[in-house]
C-alpha cells in the first residue's frame, strides 16, 4: 500500500502541474487575444468556454455556470447561442430569425433582445457545468494567478523535498548495506583468523610432542649407551680379577 501511495503522488503532482501551466497558458492567451485582438471570446480548435454573469437564463442555468460554446455562424430557433453586443458577451436563446437577423430572449426574461446580424454570433452553447464559471473567473484575476503560481511552486518545492527524502533513505539503505557487508566480511575474516591460530597452535603442540619423543629417544640410547659401557667394565675387571687369581695360583 505504501510503495502504491508513493508511486501515486508524483503522478498526481504532475497532473496538478500540467493543470496548473494548462489555466495560465489559457489565461495568458486570453487575455492576449482579448485585449490585442479584441475578441472576447477565444476558441482555439473551435472550441471555447464563458462564464454566466447573471440569472437571464434560469432555470437553464445559474449565474456563475460555465459554458462550453462550439464555434457556429448558423443557428435556428431553441439553440442557445453567445453573440457580442458592443464590448459585451450575451448568452441567449434564439426565438426568430428572419434572414441575416436574429431575435433571442433570455429563459427569465419577458421582453425579448433587440435584433442583431447573425454575424455577431459567437457561437452555439453545447454545455455547462454550474458553479465552475465563477472558480474560471476567480482564476483570470492577479489574485487568482498568484495562487497558482505559489500552488506551483508549492507542488514542485514538495515534489523535490520528497524525492531529496527518497533519495536520502535509499543511500542511508546503501550505506546500511555496506555497513552490514563489511561486518560480515569481518567476521568471517576473524572466523578465519582463529581457525589458522588454532591449527598453528596444534600445529605448535603436535611438534613439540615429537621434539619430547626424540628426546626421550635420545636419553633412552644413552642410557643403553651407558649401560653398555658399565656392562663392559664390569666384565674387564671381572676378568683382570680371574687372571690375577689365576697367577697367584700358579
Amino acid at each position: 500500500m505504501k510503495s502504491r501511495t508513493r508511486k501515486t503522488s508524483p503522478v498526481l503532482r504532475r497532473i496538478l502541474l500540467a493543470v496548473i501551466g494548462l489555466i495560465l497558458g489559457m489565461n495568458v492567451y486570453f487575455a492576449n487575444a482579448s485585449g490585442i485582438g479584441g475578441n472576447h471570446l477565444p476558441m482555439p480548435f473551435g472550441y471555447g468556454i464563458a462564464n454566466v454573469l447573471s440569472g437571464s437564463m434560469e432555470p437553464t442555468f445559474s449565474k456563475g455556470a460555465l459554458l462550453l460554446v462550439k464555434e457556429e455562424k448558423q443557428t435556428e430557433p431553441g439553440q442557445i447561442v453567445v453573440y457580442q453586443s458592443g464590448q459585451e458577451l450575451i448568452v441567449h436563446r434564439v426565438i426568430r430569425i428572419e434572414g441575416n437577423l436574429v431575435t433571442t430572449k433570455g429563459d427569465a426574461n419577458e421582453a425579448a433582445d433587440p435584433v442583431f446580424d447573425v454575424s455577431q454570433i459567437k457561437g452555439v452553447v453545447i454545455g455547462w457545468i454550474p458553479f465552475l464559471g465563477n472558480l474560471v473567473s476567480f482564476l483570470k484575476t492577479p489574485v487568482g494567478i498568484i495562487l497558482l503560481l505559489l500552488c506551483a511552486v508549492l507542488l514542485m518545492e514538495g515534489s523535490f523535498r520528497k524525492q531529496k527524502v527518497s533519495d536520502d533513505r535509499q543511500l542511508e539503505g546503501i550505506k546500511e548495506e555496506i555497513r552490514r557487508l563489511k561486518e560480515e566480511m569481518e567476521q568471517e575474516g576473524s572466523k578465519k583468523t582463529t581457525q589458522q591460530d588454532e591449527k598453528q597452535q596444534e600445529e605448535i603442540i603436535q611438534e613439540e610432542k615429537i621434539q619430547e619423543e626424540k628426546i626421550q629417544e635420545e636419553i633412552i640410547q644413552e642410557e643403553i649407551i651407558q649401560e653398555k659401557e658399565n656392562l663392559e667394565k664390569e666384565t674387564q675387571k671381572k676378568e683382570m680379577q680371574e687372571n690375577k687369581v689365576q697367577k697367584q695360583n700358579q
